[in-house]
């Protein structure tokens, strides 16, 4: 989200779509997720989110700023996306509302919310059937936009 917003404040040809990964959009961690899935996920947890946050910005850094919280940012003119994000995940609330944000601002998003999906589920296309299905749908979104 980041890069994208980099690219269309540069005046830069965004893509034609995008695809977001369970994102982090939320620095801050103000979303509800964020206390009531803070140990759900094995992937990635309420210490680690704090952790990488403070690795990445340092103890006094701008949560809120756009570029580090795209959640934050003005979303208007980005391309069409897809949000894949699993109801296990710390960050939930981040791709929901985002989604929320995009639809404001007059964009397109299809959000995928997967059941009992921990963060970046896709990736494990190899090891659980439901992996496989988000690598299909990923296919799908982006036939929709590129072919």
């Amino acid at each position: 989200m980041a890069t994208l917003l980099t690219l269309r404040e540069a005046g830069i040809q965004l893509p034609a779509a995008a695809i977001c990964l369970s994102p982090w959009t939320d620095l801050a961690q103000t979303g509800e997720s964020t206390k009531t899935k803070a140990t759900a996920d094995p992937v990635i947890s309420g210490e680690l989110t704090n952790v990488c946050s403070n690795y990445y910005l340092g103890p006094d850094g701008d949560r809120y700023s756009p570029f580090v919280s795209p959640l934050y940012a003005d979303l208007a003119g980005l391309p069409p996306l897809l949000i894949l994000v699993g109801t296990a995940e710390i960050i939930l609330d981040d791709s929901t509302r985002l989604a929320v944000r995009i639809k404001e601002a007059g964009g397109k998003v299809d959000l995928i919310v997967a059941d009992e999906m921990i963060h970046v589920w896709p990736l494990f296309a190899g090891i659980i059937p439901e992996g496989q299905e988000g690598i299909e749908l990923i296919g799908a979104f982006i036939r929709k936009y590129l072919i």
